[in-house]
Formats: structure tokens, C-alpha cells, sequence
């Protein structure tokens, strides 16, 4: 065999790693962390900033939806006439995202002082202050009054003169078309009430089963001048009986004397109520007030975000509704008890505003607490000519936004104005007002 061929025939021995293959590996190493590292750099500027935003965005809403529910609380107790309290609670920033987010978002909550709400009215007649009907009840009884949804109030006033065995009466009943429920005011003479010796003022309920008899007052005397009775009184099964028939009502007045001695009968009557569409109505004068005005003065609370990437936008609950501001304008995001309207040449508004009264502060990352107590409601109904309501805020940008898209959509005879922390609301002289105004007090706390 030749020495080339046994050459051939030797195994090969292994190739040693040299200098140049470490060199390769370290760059590979460098090459893949740079990789790494520019699309961490490239997912932290386009990806990064887009999962903030959405948190804060969320957050944002969860703040909003916080504060409408404190208002929704507080028109709870206001119903039932209950102090609560109610609280709500929501993180002062969004969540960051998990280990590569290092500077967490950051906000404020507080009560701020600021918040003013008047009203002036032209000739203001009251017809109801906190559940109390104020002036005589005016329209005389009969006739008939229709499409009658809910029956809010009712009274009757009496000037009569009755003799032993005789009775004087004004009576309302009302129907559904179907069935008919029937109270009747009698004032009868000495003989003529079986719960009493003497003359006597009762209600006399018929139509919804037995009738009944309720006895308001005992040895009222043969004459009455100017006696008003409230027929909804809690003591009358009138109004329970009512809710055995199905809206739209009619309610027709009549009155008349029975029995010897010649008695004689004047009557009146006052009511209230809400019609088919919800409208407040009313029947009678009400009581003039030349002086009556509305002022209130109170404050906000308002929740102040430091966002890293959604635009910083202010959260506000004031006056009964939860107002949005960021650096390119304000709205009302969540509107209050508000209604406008017209029918004729009647205009309709019905307003709930929310007075409050607080204290207290927090800002970081931690939790904020608000605590809201109800201390009390009042409800004015009237009739003006006409009417001019301002409001003082920090966003009354927001409010003549708001109340312009009310007047916009009513069509009533209104007007919006206002410049800076100034929003009015101008009620026109060419249309008769009817107004129920609710001023719910409450005390807010935020820790």
C-alpha cells in the first residue's frame, strides 16, 4: 500500500474552537440583545403609551359613573326622605400595566366651594311649598277636569249654612271610563251624622266597596266660612281607593244642599296634578308673593386626574349633575332633574337642583372615599309671568351649553346667557310659567 492511500485512510481529528469562534458568539449574543432591546424601545413608545391611555380612559369612565351613582343615591333619599349616608369609592389613577409601567398615573379628589344658584320671578303665585298648598283653592266646583295620570293634590273650600237634619256638600268623582270613585265633603247639621252629637264636617267615600264615613271635625257649628279640606288626607280612604283605577281619570266636581231650613252652599277647589305626559298641571290661583325669590350657594365635588396619556379631564358633581372639562372645552355629561317644555301658551319647567355643603380632600394613588348625607328637600310649586334663574360655577361654560340644548329642543319662550363663571336662564314674559323647583340639601365628605 502506498504511503498517499494509507493517508487517506486515517481518521480526522476534531476541529478545536479558536479565538474567532468566541468572537462570533459574542456578537451573536450582542446582535440578539440589541434586537430585543430595540423592539422593547419600539413597543415602548408605540405600544405602551396606547395600554395607558386605555387604562385611564377606563378609569375615567369608572370616576363618572361613581359620581352619577352618588347622585342617583341621593335622589333615593331625597324620594324617602332619609338621611343615608351613601358612599362611593374608586382608585385616585388607573392601574399601571404590570412591570414595565414605573410612573403610575396620579389624581385628586376634593370639595371646592364656588357653586351659587338664584331665581327671580314676575308676579310668582305659590301653590304648593313642601306638600302645603298655599292660598285659597279658587275655581269654582264643577265641571270637569281630564286626562288625569297622577293626582298630586286636591282640596276643597267650603262657605255654608246648615240647619238640624240638613247638610251642605262639594263632591269629586272620579272615573276611568269604567268605574267611579266618589268623595263627597258634607257639612251636616246637628241629627245628621252618626258620630256626632252636633253639626259636623266629614268625607263620605262611595264607589270603592262599602261606603265609609270619615269625621274630620266634630261641633263645627251651623255656619262655615272659608273651611278648606284637603280630600287626599291620609284619614280619607279617597286617595287609596284611586289606585283601583286605571289612568287617564276624570274628575268632575258638583256640589248641593239637602234637608230643611234652606241650606246654602258656596265651593271651590284646588289641585294638582301630572298629565299623560308626565307635564305638571295645576287648577286654582295660588298665593301671590311679590318677594318670593330662591337663593342658594354651595359647592362641588371634583376629582382632578394627572394622566400620563389620556387627556387630563376634570370630573365634577354640582348641582345635581356630573360635568366633564378638559383643556378644549366642558359638558354635561350627566344631565340633572331637568324638563322644559311648552303646551299653548303655557310653558313647563321642572328643576332639581342639588345644594351641597362639604368638606375634605385626598390625592396620590391611593383610594378616595366620597360620603353623602341627606338633610333635606324642599319643593316649591308656582306660577310667574316670568323668571330668571342663574347659576354661578366654575364650569358655567358647561351649563350654557346644556340648558341651550334644553331651550333648543322645547321650543319655549327662553333664553341662555351668561359669560365666564355666569350661566342664566331667561323664562319669556309671553308665556304663562308653571314651575315646581326641588332643592335637595346635602352634606358630602371626601377621605
Amino acid at each position: 500500500m502506498s504511503r498517499r492511500a494509507g493517508r487517506r485512510g486515517a481518521r480526522r481529528r476534531p476541529r478545536t474552537a479558536g479565538p474567532d469562534d468566541a468572537v462570533s458568539s459574542v456578537v451573536s449574543a450582542v446582535l440578539v440583545f440589541a434586537l430585543f432591546a430595540s423592539a422593547f424601545i419600539l413597543w415602548t413608545a408605540t405600544t405602551l403609551p396606547v395600554w395607558i391611555k386605555d387604562r385611564e380612559a377606563t378609569h375615567q369612565q369608572e370616576v363618572r359613573a361613581e359620581l352619577s351613582g352618588l347622585q342617583a343615591g341621593l335622589d333615593r333619599l331625597a324620594s324617602v326622605d332619609e338621611r343615608g349616608p351613601i358612599t362611593a369609592s374608586f382608585p385616585l389613577g388607573a392601574p399601571p400595566v404590570p412591570l414595565v409601567q414605573t410612573a403610575p398615573s396620579t389624581g385628586a379628589l376634593a370639595f371646592e366651594d364656588g357653586l351659587a344658584f338664584t331665581a327671580a320671578f314676575t308676579d310668582p303665585r305659590l301653590h304648593e311649598v313642601d306638600g302645603v298648598g298655599r292660598g285659597l283653592p279658587s275655581v269654582p266646583a264643577s265641571g270637569t277636569l281630564g286626562g288625569i295620570e297622577i293626582l298630586a293634590a286636591l282640596q276643597v273650600r267650603l262657605t255654608t249654612t246648615v240647619g238640624d237634619s240638613a247638610e251642605a256638600w262639594v263632591q269629586a268623582a272620579a272615573s276611568d271610563g269604567t268605574d267611579t270613585i266618589t268623595a263627597r265633603v258634607r257639612h251636616v247639621g246637628s241629627g245628621g251624622s252618626e258620630a256626632c252629637a252636633g253639626a259636623a264636617l266629614e268625607v263620605r267615600v262611595t264607589g270603592a266597596g262599602p261606603p265609609t264615613s270619615t269625621i274630620l271635625h266634630c261641633g263645627v257649628g251651623t255656619d262655615l266660612t272659608d273651611q278648606v279640606v284637603d280630600v287626599l288626607d291620609p284619614r280619607v280612604p279617597f286617595a287609596g281607593a284611586l289606585a283601583r283605577l286605571d289612568p287617564p281619570l276624570d274628575l268632575t266636581f258638583t256640589s248641593g244642599t239637602a234637608g230643611p231650613g234652606g241650606p246654602t252652599v258656596s265651593a271651590h277647589y284646588a289641585a294638582r296634578w301630572s298629565d299623560a305626559d308626565g307635564r305638571l298641571r295645576v287648577a286654582g290661583d295660588g298665593e301671590s308673593d311679590p318677594g318670593f325669590t330662591l337663593d342658594r350657594a354651595g359647592g362641588l365635588v371634583v376629582f382632578r386626574p394627572q394622566n400620563r396619556e389620556f387627556v387630563e379631564q376634570a370630573v365634577a358633581w354640582e348641582g345635581g349633575a356630573v360635568i366633564v372639562a378638559q383643556p378644549d372645552g366642558m359638558n354635561v355629561a350627566v344631565a340633572p332633574g331637568f324638563t322644559l317644555g311648552k303646551d299653548g301658551t303655557t310653558g313647563f319647567l321642572e328643576w332639581t337642583f342639588v345644594d351641597l355643603d362639604g368638606s375634605g380632600s385626598v390625592q396620590g394613588t391611593g383610594t378616595a372615599q366620597v360620603s353623602v348625607t341627606h338633610v333635606a328637600t324642599s319643593e316649591t310649586v308656582l306660577s310667574a309671568d316670568s323668571a330668571v334663574f342663574t347659576l354661578v360655577s366654575p364650569h358655567a361654560e358647561a351649563w350654557r351649553a346644556f340648558l341651550g340644548t334644553q331651550v333648543a329642543a322645547a321650543g319655549a319662550d327662553a333664553t341662555v346667557g351668561g359669560t365666564g363663571d355666569t350661566a342664566t336662564l331667561t323664562l319669556g314674559s309671553s308665556t304663562d310659567w308653571l314651575l315646581r323647583v326641588r332643592l335637595v340639601s346635602a352634606q358630602a365628605t371626601v377621605a
